[in-house]
Parts: structure tokens; sequence; C-alpha cells
């Protein structure tokens, strides 16, 4: 057997030719005719990677999924997450969520009334990446005393104003360069994001309270994962 035949009997490789093709679709996969929707909302939703992961588990479960909010307070990112992955008019918002999300108890602030206006009572996954730059060892400026490491009590916040029946957060709580690892080097510029790391990352997944009857095998909850 010759090495293109080993390679063709490797699922790896064809399960990272599926990827590759998937990610450089012009058009995202369509879902079943007919098939229910579940809706979507993404706090610090960046590109869309998060919501990217949801919708395909819908895809896959053979389900629709229609994002009805993503928030981040940077506008370039958030220009590819509306080109790629389409979501409904208006869902897109650029602001800064510690203060649109910033109350508590049952009463919401106007603030968050207005932040909420548009977005439905009924949410079926909520995921979020709140910024993991101040838990970075490579962070030399305010390592492990950054506001930012407080945003993830943003997401919570929201979890108690809608009640979603899932929700997923993601953060990353240490990192650290790989031993004896140096920064890469193209044309004589420095980049050090691109340098080896061993992280430690969060994963928090909240059960809501579904409607009687409502089927809530989409998810399966997760343990903490390090990477």
């Amino acid at each position: 057997m010759g090495p293109a035949d080993g390679r063709l009997k490797d699922p790896a490789r064809w399960h990272a030719r599926a990827d590759a093709l998937l990610l450089r679709a012009a058009k995202l996969p369509a879902a079943t005719d007919g098939a229910p929707t579940i809706t979507i909302v993404d706090l610090f939703c960046g590109i869309g990677a998060l919501s990217w992961g949801a919708m395909e588990a819908a895809r896959a479960a053979g389900m629709r999924a229609e994002v009805v909010l993503a928030a981040d307070a940077d506008a370039v990112p958030l220009r590819v997450y509306e080109r790629s992955l389409q979501p409904r008019s208006g869902a897109v918002r650029c602001l800064d969520l510690a203060e649109a999300l910033s109350g508590s108890g049952v009463c919401p602030t106007a603030a968050e009334r207005a932040f909420l206006h548009d977005c439905p009572t009924q949410i079926d996954i909520l995921v979020a990446g709140p910024p993991c730059q101040g838990h970075s060892r490579l962070n030399n400026h305010t390592r492990h005393d950054d506001p930012r490491n407080d945003l993830y009590t943003c997401v919570a916040r929201f979890a108690e104003l809608r009640r979603p029946r899932w929700s997923s957060l993601r953060t990353l709580t240490r990192s650290r360069p790989t031993s004896g690892a140096a920064p890469a080097q193209r044309g004589g510029v420095w980049r050090p994001f691109s340098t080896p790391c061993r992280q430690t990352r969060c994963t928090l997944i909240g059960l809501g309270c579904p409607n009687a009857g409502a089927d809530t095998s989409l998810l399966q909850p997760a343990p903490t994962s390090r990477e």
C-alpha cells in the first residue's frame, strides 16, 4: 500500500478536509426544511466562533438556529460576525456590556431594559466568551488585576434576566508560554501572539428550566476542560 492509500484510510485527514471545506464555504450550510428553530444569544461574541459551534450543533441535531442577539465592544469583529453568520436584522450590537448589564436583583435597570428591548423573552442557548487577557502570564501590565476579569458577571446577569434554557461560558483562566518556545518571526517582525502556549480554559455549562415536554437532548453538560 502506497502513501496515498494510507492517507485515504486515515479518518483524521478526512475530518480535517471536511472542516476546511466547511469553514471556507461561501454560504452557510442549509438546515432541514421545516425543522424547529432554536434561538441563540452570544455575549462578547467576537467573530462568532461560539455561535458557529452552537449553530452547527443545532444543524447536526436536525434543527435550525437563529442568532437573535450578538454583542461585543469591538466593531471590527462584529462586521465579520454579521457577514459570516447572517444573524437576524438588528441582532448585532456594538456596546460595552459592563454598562449594559450592570444591575442586580429582579428588576432590570434602564440600561438593561434598553439592551434587551428587542431580545426575545425565550432564549434557548446563551454562549459567551468574556475577555481573558487579564489572566495571561504574557500580560505584564494588568496580570490578574484587570477589570476585564470581572466581565463574566455580565453573562450571569443576562442569564438572571432572560433565563435561557442552556448557557455556556468559556474563558481562559491561565496562559503561559511553552517551555523553550520563542515567538514566531516573519520579515524581522516579532509576532508574540503566535508564541506556543499552554492554556487552562474554564467552561461553565448552565441548565435552565425548560418548558414541560421540551427536548433537552441538544446539549449535554460538560466538565471543566484543560487544553
